[in-house]
Protein backbone atom coordinates (compact mmCIF):
# COMPACT_ATOMS: atom_id res chain seq x y z
CA UNK A 1 0.00 0.00 0.00
CA UNK A 2 2.78 2.65 0.98
CA UNK A 3 4.62 1.96 -2.42
CA UNK A 4 1.41 2.47 -4.43
CA UNK A 5 0.39 5.52 -2.77
CA UNK A 6 3.74 7.20 -2.43
CA UNK A 7 4.24 6.36 -6.16
CA UNK A 8 0.95 8.13 -7.01
CA UNK A 9 1.49 10.73 -4.63
CA UNK A 10 5.03 11.86 -5.95
CA UNK A 11 3.94 12.22 -8.85
CA UNK A 12 1.69 14.39 -8.11
CA UNK A 13 3.95 16.32 -5.90
CA UNK A 14 6.50 16.58 -8.56
CA UNK A 15 3.89 18.40 -10.95
CA UNK A 16 2.97 20.69 -8.30
CA UNK A 17 6.24 21.88 -7.77
CA UNK A 18 7.04 22.59 -11.76
CA UNK A 19 6.09 26.26 -12.11
CA UNK A 20 9.03 26.80 -8.97
CA UNK A 21 11.38 24.46 -10.92
CA UNK A 22 10.44 26.02 -13.92
CA UNK A 23 11.13 29.75 -12.89
CA UNK A 24 14.75 28.82 -11.00
CA UNK A 25 16.41 26.70 -13.20
CA UNK A 26 17.96 29.26 -15.58
CA UNK A 27 19.58 30.72 -12.37
CA UNK A 28 21.08 28.02 -10.41
CA UNK A 29 23.17 25.10 -10.84
CA UNK A 30 21.99 21.14 -11.12
CA UNK A 31 22.82 20.78 -7.12
CA UNK A 32 20.86 24.09 -6.08
CA UNK A 33 17.90 22.64 -8.46
CA UNK A 34 17.65 19.40 -6.88
CA UNK A 35 17.41 20.69 -3.56
CA UNK A 36 15.17 23.73 -4.43
CA UNK A 37 12.74 20.22 -6.43
CA UNK A 38 12.97 18.36 -2.95
CA UNK A 39 11.57 21.87 -1.11
CA UNK A 40 8.59 21.86 -3.55
CA UNK A 41 8.09 18.42 -3.72
CA UNK A 42 8.17 18.09 0.26
CA UNK A 43 6.43 21.36 0.48
CA UNK A 44 3.46 20.29 -1.54
CA UNK A 45 3.63 17.04 0.65
CA UNK A 46 2.64 19.25 3.81
CA UNK A 47 -0.72 20.85 2.48
CA UNK A 48 -1.87 17.86 1.38
CA UNK A 49 -0.99 16.24 5.33
CA UNK A 50 -2.48 19.50 6.46
CA UNK A 51 -5.48 17.90 6.28
CA UNK A 52 -5.43 14.81 8.14
CA UNK A 53 -5.14 16.46 11.57
CA UNK A 54 -8.02 19.22 10.46
CA UNK A 55 -10.45 16.88 8.96
CA UNK A 56 -10.06 14.06 11.56
CA UNK A 57 -10.76 16.34 15.08
CA UNK A 58 -13.10 19.12 14.76
CA UNK A 59 -15.04 19.20 17.67
CA UNK A 60 -15.41 23.60 17.59
CA UNK A 61 -12.64 24.07 20.64
CA UNK A 62 -9.40 24.26 17.94
CA UNK A 63 -9.90 24.44 14.73
CA UNK A 64 -6.02 25.20 12.96
CA UNK A 65 -5.77 24.69 9.51
CA UNK A 66 -2.32 26.04 9.55
CA UNK A 67 -0.11 23.50 11.80
CA UNK A 68 3.41 24.47 11.93
CA UNK A 69 4.66 21.25 13.32
CA UNK A 70 3.53 19.54 9.83
CA UNK A 71 5.37 22.08 8.23
CA UNK A 72 8.52 21.97 10.07
CA UNK A 73 8.42 17.67 9.28
CA UNK A 74 8.16 17.98 5.76
CA UNK A 75 10.15 21.15 5.10
CA UNK A 76 13.07 19.47 7.13
CA UNK A 77 13.26 16.14 5.27
CA UNK A 78 15.03 18.39 2.17
CA UNK A 79 17.77 19.30 4.86
CA UNK A 80 17.83 15.64 5.89
CA UNK A 81 18.33 14.36 2.26
CA UNK A 82 21.11 17.46 1.52
CA UNK A 83 23.10 16.36 4.57
CA UNK A 84 22.81 12.36 3.17
CA UNK A 85 23.65 13.39 0.02
CA UNK A 86 26.88 15.60 1.05
CA UNK A 87 27.98 14.14 4.14
CA UNK A 88 26.51 10.40 4.52
CA UNK A 89 26.96 9.17 1.08
CA UNK A 90 30.33 10.33 0.85
CA UNK A 91 31.88 9.17 3.96
CA UNK A 92 29.95 5.80 3.37
CA UNK A 93 31.21 4.87 -0.17
CA UNK A 94 34.23 2.68 0.35
CA UNK A 95 32.59 0.83 2.96
CA UNK A 96 32.08 -2.85 1.79
CA UNK A 97 27.93 -3.05 1.07
CA UNK A 98 26.42 -4.24 3.85
CA UNK A 99 28.38 -1.48 6.36
CA UNK A 100 27.51 1.18 3.76
CA UNK A 101 23.62 -0.08 3.76
CA UNK A 102 24.00 0.02 7.71
CA UNK A 103 25.29 2.96 8.12
CA UNK A 104 23.10 4.92 5.66
CA UNK A 105 19.76 2.90 6.99
CA UNK A 106 20.82 4.16 10.41
CA UNK A 107 21.15 7.47 9.03
CA UNK A 108 18.00 7.60 8.05
CA UNK A 109 16.10 6.24 10.55
CA UNK A 110 17.47 8.65 13.08
CA UNK A 111 16.61 10.96 11.21
CA UNK A 112 12.81 10.14 10.59
CA UNK A 113 12.58 9.22 14.38
CA UNK A 114 14.20 12.52 15.26
CA UNK A 115 12.21 14.78 13.29
CA UNK A 116 9.19 12.70 12.95
CA UNK A 117 8.26 13.68 16.49
CA UNK A 118 7.25 17.04 14.69
CA UNK A 119 4.56 15.53 12.56
CA UNK A 120 2.78 13.45 15.80
CA UNK A 121 2.33 16.33 17.60
CA UNK A 122 -0.15 17.24 15.72
CA UNK A 123 -2.03 14.54 15.93
CA UNK A 124 -1.27 14.11 19.89
CA UNK A 125 -2.11 17.98 19.97
CA UNK A 126 -5.49 16.84 18.55
CA UNK A 127 -6.32 13.76 20.77
CA UNK A 128 -5.97 11.36 17.45
CA UNK A 129 -3.89 8.96 19.69
CA UNK A 130 -6.35 8.99 22.48
CA UNK A 131 -7.85 5.33 21.99
CA UNK A 132 -5.73 2.00 22.84
CA UNK A 133 -3.00 0.69 21.66
CA UNK A 134 -1.92 3.73 20.61
CA UNK A 135 -1.47 5.89 24.12
CA UNK A 136 -0.27 2.64 26.21
CA UNK A 137 1.69 0.73 23.85
CA UNK A 138 3.23 2.95 21.27
CA UNK A 139 3.38 6.44 22.11
CA UNK A 140 4.89 6.16 25.90
CA UNK A 141 6.63 3.05 24.50
CA UNK A 142 9.16 5.81 22.80
CA UNK A 143 8.44 8.37 25.43
CA UNK A 144 5.74 10.69 22.95
CA UNK A 145 2.85 10.52 24.98
CA UNK A 146 2.59 14.02 25.73
CA UNK A 147 2.45 17.25 23.48
CA UNK A 148 6.24 18.56 23.55
CA UNK A 149 6.14 21.92 21.68
CA UNK A 150 9.25 22.43 19.41
CA UNK A 151 8.19 25.90 18.00
CA UNK A 152 6.75 28.09 20.25
CA UNK A 153 5.95 27.89 24.58
CA UNK A 154 2.79 27.58 25.62
CA UNK A 155 1.12 25.96 21.73
CA UNK A 156 0.19 23.19 23.42
CA UNK A 157 -2.20 25.39 26.33
CA UNK A 158 -3.91 27.42 22.76
CA UNK A 159 -5.05 23.90 22.07
CA UNK A 160 -6.86 21.90 24.59
CA UNK A 161 -6.85 18.25 23.90
CA UNK A 162 -10.40 17.87 25.51
CA UNK A 163 -9.27 15.01 27.71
Amino acid sequence: WANRWHQFCRRNFYRMQLPIEKAVKPYVGRNTLKFIRALGVFGASSLFHFFIPYGARNDGTHIVFFEQTVILFFMSQPFGLLFEDVIVNPMTEKLPGHWKALVRRTWFWSWIMYTGRWYVDSYLLYGLFRDPPWNKVVLEAVGWDKPKTWLAEGAVAAYPSGS
